[in-house]
Parts: structure tokens; C-alpha cells; sequence
């Protein structure tokens, strides 16, 4: 409900750092979807979709066009684990999430920052600013790299790129980019192995949450977020609440 950011003209209300906002409110999403999926209790199901249609629209009020990209990405994903079932209801509920946000949109507040997502309404110019700045910075962390391509030239000077690869580049070279390359691929098989095995109603936590930080990777590749390191919380509780899982799994099953 607040006043527009005069400098990233979107709604602000949370302070400057509407891609943490952003960030935060599509992993809220995907927890409430989690727990929509995971419950038997219509309570638990009606607050949960209540919540994160809040998350939802808290996302979109940043104006974050990769959050929105994330986001789609990863219900994708949930739905393709859910096979046959989940790609159709994932279809139908996508249609008619659009139709009503299309009916509301004109009710809605700091509406303008919808409209800005798809390039129309006011604030439609300012997309070519934002696509034109992110190419600039393509280019500069490409002759960071140019110049500095083993170990970079750290924090200090290149937190420039909008784009964790190059970003990663640019602060620790060649070198860090292997460690990255390491977290990342390790993440991805084990996405891989969810999608694999399909999900259920006891692994549809466990399924979201590796969603939501397929989304944070969608994001990462276009926002400078490598600096953030609290960001990395959500990777760590995607990890760690499948292995608690598991472990208390095994331990039910040893005093059988």
C-alpha cells in the first residue's frame, strides 16, 4: 500500500531491497504450497492457500520479472514430479490464477507495478532502461573477467554483474567458480533424483522447497544477489529437512 520507490520505481514498504522481497515472498509461496499439498486438514489447506496467494502478490508488487520466471519454473517442476495429475492441475490452476488477477488487477494496489512486469502501463519505459543496464553490466563483467580470469578482483569491485555466474567470476575467478559449480551441481542431482522418483503427499515439502530454490537460481541469474548471505539459508533448509526426514524414518523403522 505504500509509495512507489522513486529510484526503482516500484512499490516499496519493506525498504530498498525489493529483490529480498521479492526473493522471500516466492519461498513463502512455495512453503504454503508445501503445506497446502502435504496436509489432510481443510484448515491448514484454506489458510495455507490464503498465504500464499499474499506471497504471491507481495512478489509481484516488486516488479521482479525473474522472481515471476522462478516461480513458473518451479511449479513446472512440482507438476512434472507429480506427473500426469499435476500437469493438468498445474494448467488449470495457472488459467485461472491469470483470469483472476486479470478481473482484480483494475481494484488492486500499486497496480502499475503489475502492468510494469509485462511492459505496459506508465511505468512501461522503464523496462528498457533495466534491459539496457543489465547488458551494460554483461559486457563490464566480461572484461572484469578479461583481466582478472584465476582470481578475480573480490567484493570490493565486482558486485556489478546482475548474474551469479559472472558475478562469481568476477570476485574469485576461475577458481571460485569451480566451488560454485560444485554446490550447484550437487543441488541439480538431487532435484534430478526428486524428479526421478515422483512425488507424494509425505515428500511434498520436501518436493517445494526444491522448487523454491530452483526459482532462487532462476532469479540469481539475473539479480546481484551473491553477496546475500543469509540467502543461502533456504539451499541449507532444503537439504536438511530431507535428511531429518530420512533419519527419523530409519529410526522408527530399527525399533520395529
Amino acid at each position: 500500500m505504500g509509495r512507489n520507490d522513486p529510484a526503482l520505481q516500484r512499490a516499496s514498504g519493506f525498504g530498498a531491497h525489493l529483490g529480498h522481497l521479492g526473493l522471500a515472498a516466492m519461498f513463502g509461496a512455495f512453503v504454503f504450497l508445501g503445506w497446502f499439498l502435504s496436509t489432510s486438514s481443510y484448515l491448514v489447506r484454506i489458510v495455507s492457500a490464503v498465504m500464499g496467494a499474499v506471497c504471491v502478490y507481495g512478489m509481484l508488487l516488486t516488479g521482479m520479472r525473474s522472481a515471476v520466471l522462478g516461480v513458473v519454473l518451479g511449479v513446472i517442476f512440482i507438476a512434472c514430479c507429480a506427473r500426469l495429475k499435476g500437469i493438468a492441475l498445474a494448467i488449470g490452476g495457472g488459467i485461472l490464477g491469470f483470469a483472476l488477477l486479470f478481473a482484480l488487477m483494475p481494484y488492486l494496489p500499486a497496480s502499475e507495478n503489475l502492468l510494469r512486469i509485462v511492459g505496459r502501463g506508465e511505468r512501461q519505459g522503464l523496462l528498457s532502461a533495466s534491459n539496457d543496464a543489465h547488458v551494460q553490466v554483461f559486457w563490464d563483467s566480461l572484461h572484469v573477467i578479461g583481466t582478472h580470469p584465476w582470481t578475480g578482483v573480490g567484493f570490493g569491485e565486482a558486485l556489478a554483474a546482475h548474474n551469479l555466474v559472472l558475478q562469481t567470476l568476477n570476485l574469485g575467478g576461475l577458481i571460485a567458480l569451480v566451488g560454485l559449480l560444485v554446490i550447484w551441481v550437487t543441488f541439480f542431482l538431487v532435484a534430478f533424483d526428486r524428479f526421478r522418483v515422483g512425488m507424494t503427499k509425505a515428500n511434498a515439502m520436501q518436493t517445494c522447497l526444491l522448487a523454491a530454490v530452483i526459482g532462487y537460481f532462476v532469479i540469481a541469474q539475473f539479480e546481484p544477489l551473491i553477496w546475500d548471505r543469509h540467502l543461502w539459508f533456504f539451499i541449507t533448509l532444503t537439504f536438511f529437512r530431507p535428511a531429518t526426514r530420512s533419519g527419523h524414518g530409519a529410526g522408527r523403522r530399527s525399533r520395529a
